[in-house]
């Protein structure tokens, strides 16, 4: 048969799957457990066998009905060294060595014709080690998910890192591999950011999201509950949460809080202890403080009971990079007010649907004149055509698409 009809729409009881998570999946209800198990479940609907090898420390056996197999030595966001300055070189020695090893075992034991290998969520190291790995083309194909900027932002404007030409060498590289590379990410900034590195094609795939029942509609609380949900992180503006809260009650608005607490257990205790007091002393008894992480379920239930939602990302990381959580709380109809400068507000303007700030002195007098100004009830056509664009369904659609005009 020929190979162009092997990953077609439906799937084929042949076709396998091997995702390749250099992150931390073991955390259960974390971005990459949730991406695994979205991505798992669109493909065995179809027909196609699983696998995820993940890091080596995950105690989990399965993720969306595919088997775990830990063997990653370090992830994506591993130290590996506490001296910082020595980091970037030692890391890219490790991962070239001793991850591109790892690598390279997992595509001796599984590498077929039919076999679609998904790196997903790699930063400049891992693609360095998928180079390393990969002496010569694979019999499947090597599906490389780009989700990460390389740039910095200052001001408003975006410079290159130390970054860049890691990825730009390692992009150049990794031509040898001819079609049996396929380079995908989630946003289209990200994919003119990447373009202008490499001469490969980079396609642009939907976010594997559970097809929502989208909300056109829908009435708000007496008093609106503005959330913050996932773990306390600076990188998405869990700092500005006091001045907020502490603006909001001052004007007596009539608005309730409900916030995620909990911050990463691996995250100093020096710099989210004195931030986890802050919002306590700004919390008051209307106002609902989540100390622990949520189960899927309960975060959507969370979503769904709020009317307002935080992501006050941080520009330097989220320019091009996007939030799940944005289209989680597109999806149950909230309300979403953004930082400037992000990917987020980019999506904002594009539906007509949210609000954008600048992280600044004022930013909690900005929240309050949104709230003061009030959240519309009726929703725009936009937001639910972006939703329904990022779907898990659709990411197998378009995703097995480029795998079948890549065919040689």
């Amino acid at each position: 048969m020929p190979e162009t009809q092997k990953f077609i729409a439906g799937g084929r009881s042949s076709s396998r799957l091997v995702i390749l998570d250099f992150t931390r999946i073991d955390r259960l209800g974390g971005h990459s457990y949730e991406y695994d198990r979205n991505v798992v479940t669109a493909f065995l609907a179809r027909g196609w066998e699983c696998v995820v090898y993940a890091h080596r420390a995950c105690r989990l056996k399965f993720v969306g009905g595919a088997e775990i197999r830990p063997r990653f030595s370090y992830g994506a966001t591993d130290s590996i060294v506490r001296v910082k300055l020595l980091r970037p070189v030692v890391k890219l020695l490790v991962h070239t060595t001793r991850t591109a090893k790892e690598i390279r075992d997992v595509v001796l034991a599984e590498d077929t014709p039919d076999t679609v290998f998904f790196a997903q969520h790699v930063e400049q190291f891992h693609v360095w080690a998928l180079y390393r790995a990969l002496s010569k083309p694979p019999l499947g194909k090597l599906v490389i998910m780009l989700r990460v900027t390389s740039l910095r932002t200052v001001r408003g404007s975006t410079r290159p890192t130390w970054r860049t030409p890691l990825y730009w060498l390692a992009l150049y590289c990794l031509r040898r591999l001819g079609a049996k590379i396929v380079l995908v990410t989630d946003s289209e900034l990200l994919q003119k950011e990447y373009q202008a590195l490499t001469a490969i094609r980079i396609d642009v795939v939907p976010h594997p999201n559970p097809t929502p029942l989208v909300t056109t509609r829908r009435g708000h609380n007496a008093s609106l509950c503005i959330t913050a949900v996932g773990r306390l992180a600076i990188e998405k503006g869990s700092q500005y949460l006091p001045q907020i809260m502490a603006t909001v009650h001052r004007e007596s608005l009539p608005v309730r809080f409900a916030i995620h607490l909990h911050a990463d257990s691996s995250e100093t205790s020096q710099l989210y202890d004195p931030l986890q007091a802050s919002i306590r002393a700004n919390a008051r008894t209307e106002d609902v403080l989540i100390e622990t992480p949520l189960p899927t379920e309960e975060y959507w239930r969370q979503l769904e009971a709020a009317d307002v939602v935080l992501l006050l990302y941080d520009p330097s990381r989220y320019r091009n990079q996007i939030s799940g959580v944005l289209m989680d709380a597109l999806g149950a109809g909230c309300f979403p007010i953004v930082s400037d400068d992000t990917w987020m507000a980019h999506v904002v303007r594009g539906i007509g649907f949210g609000a954008i700030v600048r992280l600044d002195g004022n930013l909690g007098e900005s929240v309050a004149a949104i709230l003061k100004t009030g959240i519309p009830k009726s929703i725009p056509d936009k937001v639910r055509d972006f939703v329904q664009f990022h779907t898990r369904e659709n990411f197998f659609a378009v995703l097995t698409s480029i795998l079948q005009k890549k065919a040689v």
